[in-house]
């Protein structure tokens, strides 16, 4: 008959057992950590159209729009695609206000540092479904089966901004091309914690 000489070890290796849990999907999840992809692997294209501008500042949406594609493909597994019908989600952005702000002058009181805010109201939702992506959990337990109810979803303001100097060469559209990287960092990450397994609250 055989003796068990280390119960610690079967003690430890039992804890473990319960701390490490396996999903339904086949990914395990351990101490905050998961297996899972960190993006919704039923998505492999994405629709971006061109950017609506509800500012006074004309043909800003063109740039915007360009620089936020480059950094979505660069940093995400999802193909940017040209037309709606062919993708499995769409990324929505509407650049709803332009700022520039004055932040420190030089003692002869020239403007040396200034803030460039750009803020843009972005929809990311699921063009098979009409779902948007990004909903609190609670929203989706109650009005999942109900897609007149996804309208309730309200767009997510994101404010990017940058400095620049002008006495030191800065200008407002190295501002603008800063900006609107950093808006496409933003969403690319945004876009991970979309994926089912994330956090449907997360706010940049």
């Amino acid at each position: 008959m055989m003796r068990v000489r280390h119960p610690m070890t079967l003690l430890a290796f039992g804890l473990m057992l319960t701390v490490i849990g396996c999903a339904q999907n086949g990914h395990f999840n351990f101490l905050g950590y998961t297996s899972a992809p960190l993006h919704d692997p039923s998505i492999k294209t994405v629709y971006i159209p061109i950017f609506e501008n509800a500012t006074y500042q004309k043909n800003l949406e063109f740039d915007f729009t360009r620089i936020v594609i480059d950094e979505i493909q660069s940093k995400t597994p999802y193909r940017v695609v040209s037309r709606r019908e062919l993708a499995d989600a769409e990324l929505l952005c509407k650049i709803v206000s332009v700022n520039k702000n004055t932040v420190n002058f030089t003692q002869l009181g020239e403007v040396r540092d200034i803030e460039r805010v750009v803020g843009v109201e972005v929809i990311y939702r699921d063009v098979r479904t009409g779902m948007p992506l990004g909903m609190p959990e609670s929203f989706k337990r109650k009005d999942a089966l109900d897609p007149a109810s996804y309208a309730k979803a309200r767009p997510i303001l994101l404010t990017p901004r940058a400095n620049f100097q002008p006495e030191i060469g800065g200008s407002l559209a190295t501002a603008d091309f800063q900006v609107a990287r950093q808006l496409g960092v933003q969403i690319a990450a945004m876009m991970e914690r979309w994926a089912p397994h994330g956090d449907p609250n997360f706010s940049p």
